[in-house]
């Protein structure tokens, strides 16, 4: 199945989880180091044969943009910081057929 999916593109990403276990969410979470550590995409190789494009908005918190570029550094994947767009609005591309995100997806 997995040989479907030829792209992928983490929008925002969370790459690293050991910060989340610093928040209140944690009390859902339930993050240990070790759990935290394990499932961070930024701790797993690259998918073999899917390209990786990271997406994030340049508006962003720091420190999304931080994750989105520790994920792109260690999968050593294509980044884009697109202008003006921040957490809430950086999927509206999804919307535009004509979008640099869309073209991404789509592999243009």
């Amino acid at each position: 199945m997995l040989d479907r999916i030829k792209t992928i593109v983490p929008i925002s990403p969370v790459a690293d989880l050991l910060p989340l276990m610093q928040t209140g969410m944690n009390m859902s979470l339930k993050l240990t180091e070790s759990t935290a550590k394990a499932e961070s995409p930024a701790n797993q190789p690259k998918p073999d044969g899917i390209d990786v494009h990271i997406w994030v908005g340049a508006a962003e918190r720091p420190v999304f943009l931080a994750q989105a570029k520790l994920l792109a550094d260690n999968w050593q994947a294509a980044l884009t910081v697109e202008a003006a767009k921040h957490h809430f609005d950086i999927i509206a591309g999804l919307e535009s057929p004509d979008s640099g995100l869309m073209a991404v997806l789509l592999g243009n």
